[in-house]
């Protein structure tokens, strides 16, 4: 197939899943699109066996389908930039402390829990004879390190549905757009460690240090290097260029330098939407906004479409499908841990109930699917597989079932708290007097 062969049939597909999920299902499209792209590739797959279903023009597609640099080096720098150019910094801003901590730790916490508790579950499931599989405790903590970071994409879909304290909000969601940084430099560390680089504790330091700072500072250079013509422009044909350049170049321009390209791309986008609201006119930024939420839920659409779709190339008999909800119910467990922690110092400032909504929010997504699909050694395909395979299983029933009921467990903390429904709202002046000005961005 040619290349806009490949497109207008993935458009098509994500057309179809979308028109399906809004006039039927009418669920949040993270988890609607996904379910309806994954039970129309199960027809398939059960057709094809069953009736002989003609699948032979779409399987090789996805075979050959680049998921990894589709995600990780093209419309994740869209969708983060999406997401960061809409939050309200005023209000992010006092939750500095808990947002980092998650971002962080909390992401090298819950790799390495949950990727321990994988380890001993296949042992024992090896022991008792209910599966022979083998699974070095090095390839559980890269499972881990690449199931860690939540999906800053799915977060953003479910809380707009929900009506969770806004405080909570901004936690969730701030987290999920930035530990995505932490989590990729972690994979890259473990997978180097498993190729046979010779890395030590110290080289391993610095590269954290390098990708996570060298990309929040580079974000902000560029981020103010594009308000010097947006705030000076008015036509929002130009504006729109004018974002869709920072969103690009800022990834592209941070994967060159081998800093953090979510990072970048992230604090870029926040950077430009907090000036953008006062250095543009309101109409223009409307334009802006509106082209920006089309990007988003288009390529979204694209996105959770096409994680459906790999059902169809990916082997799932019954003992990866075992594996793949013990892995889920390992990743809850490293994520309740990577949550609590980190959050113990700020206990007194947080809501009842917000370290199990924020562990229970934590959804996986395409993120993970694409890191589990670029693992790549020689020699070892028989343990890719498998992580890939845990780790489809992983994210379906990640955005399945924690997108289906964590609006459940948000309306238990409002019926049973009282706190817990007055923190709705936002007090934006008492937000900035708390948090500094917010122009001191």
């Amino acid at each position: 197939m040619t290349l806009l062969q490949s497109l207008s049939l993935l458009l098509f597909f994500a057309l179809v899943a979308s028109y399906i999920n809004h006039q039927w299902l009418k669920l949040p499209p993270a988890i609607g699109i996904t379910l309806v792209a994954a039970t129309l590739s199960l027809i398939f797959v059960i057709g094809n066996k069953q009736f002989g279903f003609y699948t032979d023009q779409i399987t090789p597609m996805i075979k050959e389908f680049d998921f990894h640099g589709f995600l990780l080096h093209g419309i994740l720098a869209f969708l983060l930039f999406a997401g960061a150019i809409k939050v309200n910094v005023s209000a992010i801003k006092r939750w500095a402390g808990p947002i980092s901590c998650l971002a962080t730790f909390g992401v090298v916490i819950s790799a390495f829990v949950c990727g321990f508790v994988l380890w001993l579950a296949v042992i024992l499931l090896n022991t008792i004879g209910i599966v022979s599989v083998h699974l070095p405790i090095e390839w559980a903590f890269l499972f881990g390190a690449l199931i860690a970071p939540t999906d800053p994409i799915a977060a953003l879909g479910i809380v707009k549905d929900i009506n969770a304290p806004k405080k909570l909000e901004l936690k969730l969601v701030g987290e999920s757009l930035f530990n995505d940084g932490t989590g990729v430099v972690l994979f890259l560390a473990i997978l180097g460690f498993i190729q046979g680089y010779d890395q030590t504790f110290v080289s391993v330091s610095a590269m954290f240090i390098r990708e996570i700072i060298g990309g929040i500072a580079l974000g902000f250079i560029m981020g103010a290097l594009y308000y010097i013509p947006l705030k000076t422009t008015k036509d929002y044909p130009v504006l729109l260029l004018l974002t869709l350049s920072a969103a690009t170049s800022s990834y592209a321009l941070a994967e060159a330098l081998h800093v953090s390209a979510p990072l970048c791309t992230v604090v870029a986008g926040l950077f430009i939407g907090h000036k953008m609201k006062t250095a543009i006119p309101e109409d223009s930024q409307h334009h802006v906004d509106t082209f920006w939420e089309f990007i988003d839920e288009m390529l979204n659409a694209c996105l959770f479409a096409l994680m459906g779709l790999e059902l169809l190339v990916i082997n799932l008999d019954w003992t990866f499908l075992l594996l793949g909800v013990i892995g889920f119910i390992c990743t809850i467990i490293g994520r309740f841990i990577g949550v609590a922690l980190p959050l113990f110092p700020f206990k007194k400032r947080i809501l009842k109930g917000t370290i199990p909504i924020i562990s229970w929010g934590g959804m996986r997504g395409g993120i993970s699917l694409a890191l589990a699909l670029s693992i790549a050694i020689p020699g070892q395909n028989e343990l890719a597989q498998t992580l890939i395979a845990i780790t489809f299983v992983t994210v379906i029933l990640s955005s399945l079932g924690q997108g289906l009921t964590l609006k459940y467990l948000v309306q238990y903390y409002q019926k049973h708290y009282k706190n817990f429904e007055s923190d709705n709202t936002i007090d934006v002046e008492k937000e900035k007097k708390e948090a500094g000005e917010a122009d001191n961005f």
